[in-house]
C-alpha cells in the first residue's frame, strides 16, 4: 500500500467544481474578517503596526476602523527575520483618525529611533 501526498488546493483549482469550492471558502474567509485597505509599518524591534484606511466590510469590525499589532514569534524573531506573527493588539475605532493616532502611539512606542526624529507625532 503506497501513501501519496498532494496538495489539496492544488488538486481543487484544477476542476470548475473546485475552483467554485474555493471561491465559496475565500467569500466565507472574508465575511467572517472582514475586508478593508491596510496601512502598515515595521517597526524596529520587528513588530508590524497597521490600521485600516477604509471602513471594514463584513466580520465583527463591520463599519469600524482597526488598529492592530504584530508581535514576531519563533524562528528569527529576535534577529528580524521573522516568518511568524502573532496579534497581540486589536481595536476598532469610529474614525480613521482615532485608528492612524493609536497605530502612530503604537510605532512610535516600538521605534524609539523613529520617535526621537519624530517628537511632534503623538
Amino acid at each position: 500500500m503506497s501513501t501519496e501526498s498532494f496538495d489539496l488546493f492544488e488538486r481543487l483549482a484544477q476542476t470548475d467544481t473546485g475552483r467554485g469550492i474555493l471561491d465559496r471558502l475565500e467569500q466565507e474567509a472574508r465575511q467572517r474578517d472582514g475586508v478593508a485597505a491596510q496601512q502598515h509599518w515595521t517597526a524596529e524591534d520587528g513588530w508590524i503596526i497597521g490600521y485600516t484606511t477604509s471602513r471594514m466590510r463584513g466580520g465583527p469590525h463591520d463599519g469600524k476602523f482597526v488598529t492592530q499589532a504584530l508581535k514576531p514569534m519563533g524562528k528569527g524573531a529576535r534577529t528580524g527575520k521573522a516568518v511568524e506573527f502573532h496579534e497581540t493588539y486589536r481595536r476598532q475605532f469610529s474614525t480613521r483618525k482615532a485608528a492612524r493616532a493609536r497605530a502612530l502611539a503604537l510605532y512610535k512606542q516600538h521605534s524609539p529611533k523613529w520617535a526621537a526624529k519624530h517628537p511632534g507625532v503623538r
